[in-house]
């Protein structure tokens, strides 16, 4: 099965490579979403 460059970098050391690249990027993301919304609402 041919997988991206992406698919095979995440396959190849699991789980940290799945960590590194998806958990703390999503995480990071949805705190910064967080604290914009509490910006937005309480300024």
């Amino acid at each position: 099965m041919n997988m991206t460059h992406y698919m095979e970098l995440l396959a190849v050391n699991q789980p940290w490579n799945l960590i590194i690249f998806m958990a703390v990027p999503i995480g990071f993301g949805r705190n910064l979403s967080y604290h914009g919304v509490l910006l937005t609402v309480y300024s």
